[in-house]
């Protein structure tokens, strides 16, 4: 059974840099300097399966998912979810994207295993056994 478990207060993902892997961003995803990074809209991930389900997170532009402790939302006790499984970025216009990491096993929008895709309101992204709603507010 799959852990989702937040490892940084809010204060701590606002000033963390982005980073998401080279050559890997959504069509027209404009990556930004290694300077702190603020949320960049009102967009959240609502945890709809795991132990925090009913949580909503913050989203921005770097916001990293996965099993290293060093990640914003950390998914602890499944194999199936790697060190830096995915991670979410922002195009110019603001719009969130989701890209995998290169993860054995993979990353889910709507059923569908992608390597990278444009999010849109209520889209169920899957990691590991972890679900999760976008919602942009």
């Amino acid at each position: 059974m799959a852990v989702c478990v937040l490892s940084r207060s809010e204060a701590a993902r606002r000033s963390r840099p982005a980073s998401h892997a080279p050559g890997a961003a959504v069509p027209g995803a404009g990556a930004r300097g290694g300077g702190p990074v603020a949320p960049t809209s009102a967009a959240c991930l609502f945890v709809v399966a795991g132990p925090q389900k009913g949580q909503r997170l913050p989203l921005r532009h770097g916001f990293l998912v996965g099993s290293a402790r060093d990640c914003d939302l950390v998914v602890a006790g499944d194999p199936r979810v790697a060190p830096h499984h995915a991670v979410f970025v922002t195009d110019a216009a603001g719009a969130f994207g989701v890209v995998d990491r290169a993860s054995a096993t993979g990353t889910f929008v709507n059923g569908v295993r992608i390597t990278e895709a444009r999010l849109q309101h209520g889209n169920l992204i899957r990691i590991g056994a972890c679900d999760l709603r976008y919602l942009s507010l």
